[in-house]
């Protein structure tokens, strides 16, 4: 079960925990390895969380765990004598002559499917509904369900004519999401008034769909995480949600990685203008050719007035970033929880950075008083970026404990081997294809060539960090390329920390792929 570097939010009063659930997960775990919201939260608080009441997947908002068994009992006793006041909010495609609606039905299973039969003389569920105002070309709707029936109020909703606007199971117009948000809970035991109400989700503004799911990536991560420093510190705004790009914040300044065929249009920059005013920070749209096919530079896009150097923190270590030198500014994201391991693991030990490009790990090593680090990169450039990281890191430089490497990272490993030079922590994140003097390197043909020259060079109980970006790989790909070496090699398989809440969901397979060799 993973463990964020940002922490999940949440605030407890007496013997409740609430939250801000998002759209997209699953209250508790719907499959084992399938974590939910209170898995992930009783894995961070280390104590056990009793579900009392349960939102489906979709929808998003206030939510209420117990912290102990009594106090569970008794939610639970209110909720099933109605004595919770429950408020949602939705958006509808459908306009309705009437402004307020009472509905009652009979709720009933087929199956795993929730059905609805409003015309039973035996009902068992009520809904309130109240129209609130027009949203761009939806309506807006207040839900106060008077019982908690499964999907009472997507059921009601659709019974009444104004279905849940992205809910395809129940007569919902295709969205991005499932527009319904629990907006409110209020309930009083033990002499105790306790109220939470969530912050409103961005569909209720009129806004095009597109911006929407921008501010919706945005919206997550603010209720799902305690975001600190923000202008220091270092996140992932947009992971997979979206298709055209991805965003990240690398302290003043935001970075845009655009994969579209086509150039930003003038709309899409003026939405990300709108994301600078909302961040309040300027920042770049870089353009993310397929160095294997085309030979044209990478366009890059000011949004405000950034820097084209500046500086900002992951995990209190400083590192420098560029828009002028490559397709990424400086820092892999996704290597975050990975570059804390190394900072945990390096203490007195040898350490080699293979594809080392600006020295993430290295610093990292460094600064884990690790006995000697060695960086390798084809790019000159690229190793006097590490360089100036470590020096703005404090790092002294002319002890000679650390050491630069001109060169391709598999003519270095044959040069070790001839040599008999060995480490004990080996980073290897290559490129899925890289191009050197020495010739081309494409992970999927040359990684056992890679793997082979690391474990050859790794000393006795001895640990290689190797990851990879390749997008036509699973993890269990990796892993099998490795497993082809244990019958040679006395080696075993460990995970490596998964990466940080704001990009996958513990439910969801990771892009940045990694584990951990070790040798036996």
């Amino acid at each position: 079960m993973p463990q964020s570097h940002l922490k999940l939010k949440y605030k407890t009063i007496g013997p409740f925990l609430f939250v801000d659930k998002i759209s997209g997960i699953n209250t508790h775990a719907p499959d084992t390895g399938k974590p939910g919201l209170v898995e992930m939260l009783q894995e961070e608080l280390k104590q056990t969380l009793f579900v009392a009441s349960r939102l489906d997947k979709g929808t998003s908002g206030a939510l209420a765990f117990a912290l102990n068994v009594e106090a569970a009992q008794k939610l639970t006793k209110k909720f099933e004598n109605h004595e919770v006041r429950k408020k949602y909010i939705f958006l509808t495609h459908k306009e309705h002559k009437l402004t307020t609606l009472e509905h009652h039905s009979l709720i009933y299973k087929d199956g795993n499917l929730p059905m609805s039969d409003r015309k039973s003389s035996n009902p068992n569920s009520t809904t309130l509904f109240n129209f609130l105002k027009e949203v761009g070309p939806y309506f807006l709707w207040e839900a106060q369900p008077r019982t908690g029936k499964p999907h009472q109020i997507r059921l009601h909703a659709e019974d009444c004519g104004i279905p849940v606007l992205g809910d395809s199971e129940h007569g919902g117009k295709p969205f991005y999401r499932l527009c319904l948000h629990s907006q409110e809970l209020q309930f009083e035991l033990d002499g105790n008034n306790y109220l939470h109400t969530s912050p409103q989700p961005v569909w209720i503004h009129a806004l095009p769909e597109k911006d929407l799911q921008l501010f919706e990536c945005l919206y997550k991560r603010q209720c799902l995480l305690e975001i600190p420093h923000i202008k220091s510190d270092c996140l992932r705004w947009v992971h997979r949600e979206l298709e055209d790009y991805r965003i990240d914040q690398f302290g003043e300044q935001f970075w845009v990685y655009w994969y579209k065929k086509d150039n930003p249009t003038e709309e899409d920059l003026k939405l990300f203008e709108s994301l600078s005013h909302t961040l309040d920070c300027n920042g770049w749209v870089r353009e993310m050719i397929n160095r294997g096919i085309h030979g044209e530079k990478s366009r890059i896009w000011p949004i405000g007035k950034p820097e084209t150097r500046w500086t900002a923190s992951e995990n209190g270590i400083h590192y420098q970033f560029r828009s002028d030198q490559g397709m990424s500014p400086g820092l892999f994201l996704d290597q975050r929880e990975n570059r804390k391991w190394v900072l945990n693991h390096s203490k007195k030990q040898k350490v080699l950075n293979l594809f080392c490009y600006t020295g993430g790990f290295t610093v990292n090593a460094a600064i884990g008083n690790a006995a000697e680090t060695c960086s390798v990169d084809v790019s000159q450039n690229y190793l006097e970026w590490t360089q100036e990281n470590m020096l703005l890191n404090h790092i002294d430089l002319k002890n000679g404990l650390h050491q630069f490497w001109e060169a391709d990272s598999l003519f270095f490993l044959r040069s070790c081997i001839k040599k008999g030079r060995k480490f004990d922590v080996i980073i290897c994140d290559p490129p899925s294809m890289g191009r050197s003097k020495e010739g081309v390197f494409q992970i999927h043909r040359n990684l056992p060539e890679l793997l082979e020259g690391c474990l050859k060079c790794l000393e006795p109980e001895g640990q290689i960090l190797l990851s990879s970006n390749y997008e036509a790989w699973t993890l269990e790909d990796l892993q099998k390329h490795v497993f082809a070496y244990r019958n040679i090699y006395p080696i075993e398989i460990l995970p490596t920390p998964p990466a940080s809440y704001d990009f996958e969901l513990p439910s969801e397979p990771p892009l940045m792929k990694s584990l951990i060799i070790k040798r036996r």
